[in-house]
């Protein structure tokens, strides 16, 4: 496919564990969010998108490549990713897109850049981890103090101006320093200005910690209401999510301030969101940016008597994706087919007149968007977890909770032998209280969701400590 007369600028704007239902333009009574209700007024808003891993680092390195972690060998939290691996920064770069990225990628291990060729803030913090992996020789591998816990975070909600939100006012000025130099030269002409722009914007927020300016923090206050979804009775809740649950450990009172404090930082991140459009709007360079919006996981916020993510619930894998640009994306329009982050990369491909390199997992949307919906009807949309946490012992567990979802009907399987299988019809039972795997007339469905999980390759990890021992013993 040859390239467009003059591709689109691309703008990508990340949050970090940003619940779908926490938005205004998808359904949330309370929440304020105008920016990214005005940016999904200006183009399509996906209702049902869903991340490939709950979790930040190998569900991010899924996004940059658009494969499944086990794939790409970064299946926990503290693991890196080969930098051989191909991502979208360098495909796009070596398509003459001058690739750019500002805030949190949570890269890990000594590979900083995977294609991005400008990063003017963010990240390095993958070695003040307790438990993230060191290299050979490392002095300083495990000497970092214990974090507090999800509980201490609940415990500890308040009003503030620390947290994350000193990070991604920092983000936020970056980004806006950046286009300004691209389209003005402010600072030094680092931009070329006959090449594209490829920028993404990765703000923390909002992530717990549970601290939000003191304005939204008091706003929600008294009008976030306690978790929809409380903990099902002792004997029906599933052995997973009783491990998960931590409602007893904080009182009512403290899930609310956590809750009005998380709801908070939506706000603010909208906020922050609305800061970058406005830049462009400024410019006068609007309508030439292809926009995404997204999150790289959910947050439970109380529901199940759980927070964070790690889990298939709707809560923790299914995401906010919006996709704005009016020259040639429909405006106002709403998708309700499921769709993957997995779909980002073949997507920005497809819009901006690129080849997709192959091994790919995910579909171009740009058909969808144009009104064919036909393939993404009975598409499934896989996500897996592997919590095993952290590389611990010789031999990790290198098994994974899996979901695979079709239309409505959502399975997912866990490692555990003493933990069932569970089979939601998200239409009938919207909040998953009722696993229908059992049933005789869900049989079939669940074997072919099944057969999809089991026709995945075998996960593998990249080893990043065995690479750095190599290169000790050579030198």
């Amino acid at each position: 496919r040859s390239m467009p007369e003059k591709p689109p600028h691309v703008l990508i704007l990340t949050s970090d564990e940003h619940a779908a239902r926490v938005m205004g333009c998808l359904g949330d009574p309370v929440v304020r969010t105008p920016n990214l209700d005005r940016l999904a007024s200006r183009g399509v808003l996906f209702e049902r998108a869903y991340c490939n891993n709950p979790v930040c680092v190998p569900g991010r390195y899924s996004i940059l490549t658009g494969r499944l972690p086990r794939e790409i060998g970064s299946l926990y939290y503290g693991q890196g990713l080969s930098p051989t691996t191909w991502t979208y920064p360098k495909h796009f770069a070596r398509a003459g897109y001058q690739t750019t990225c500002v805030g949190k990628m949570h890269f890990m291990g000594l590979e900083q850049m995977h294609g991005w060729m400008f990063r003017p803030f963010g990240d390095m913090e993958n070695l003040d981890h307790a438990k993230a992996p060191g290299f050979a020789g490392d002095p300083y591998a495990g000497t970092a103090p214990r974090r507090p816990t999800l509980v201490d975070h609940v415990r500890g909600a308040r009003a503030g101006m620390d947290g994350f939100i000193v990070f991604d006012e920092s983000v936020t000025r970056e980004a806006r320093n950046v286009l300004l130099d691209y389209f003005r030269s402010i600072i030094l002409p680092i931009y070329s200005p006959d090449r594209p722009l490829m920028l993404q914007v990765s703000w923390k927020t909002p992530h717990w910690p549970f601290v939000a300016p003191p304005e939204y923090f008091n706003y929600y206050l008294g009008r976030v209401t306690p978790p929809d979804i409380p903990p099902p009775p002792p004997e029906k809740q599933h052995p997973y999510m009783a491990g998960r649950n931590k409602r007893d450990q904080n009182t009512e009172e403290e899930i609310l301030r956590a809750r009005a404090a998380y709801w908070g930082l939506v706000q603010y991140l909208d906020r922050q969101v609305g800061m970058v459009l406005e830049t462009l709007d400024e410019l006068g360079v609007l309508d030439e940016f292809l926009i995404f919006y997204h999150s790289d996981h959910g947050e439970m916020a109380g529901n199940f008597g759980a927070w964070d993510k790690g889990c298939m619930h709707e809560d923790a894998v299914r995401v906010p994706f919006i996709a704005s640009w009016p020259r040639r994306i429909p405006q106002g329009a709403r998708i309700s087919e499921n769709v993957s982050m997995l779909d980002l990369f073949p997507t920005l491909c497809d819009y901006c007149g690129l080849e997709a390199p192959d091994g790919l997992r995910g579909d171009s949307l740009r058909p969808l968007i144009e009104g064919d919906s036909r393939r993404f009807a009975e598409r499934t949309v896989l996500a897996e977890y592997y919590p095993g946490g952290y590389r611990g012992g010789d031999a990790p567990d290198c098994k994974p909770v899996m979901m695979a979802l079709r239309g409505h009907t959502k399975l997912v399987t866990y490692p555990s032998p003493d933990h069932p299988a569970q089979l939601f019809d998200l239409d009938a039972d919207p909040k998953e209280l009722d696993s229908c795997a059992e049933d005789a007339d869900c049989a079939s469905i669940r074997a072919e969701l099944q057969r999809e999980i089991d026709a995945l390759p075998e996960p593998f990890m990249w080893d990043e400590q065995a690479e750095s021992d190599r290169q000790t013993v050579q030198t």
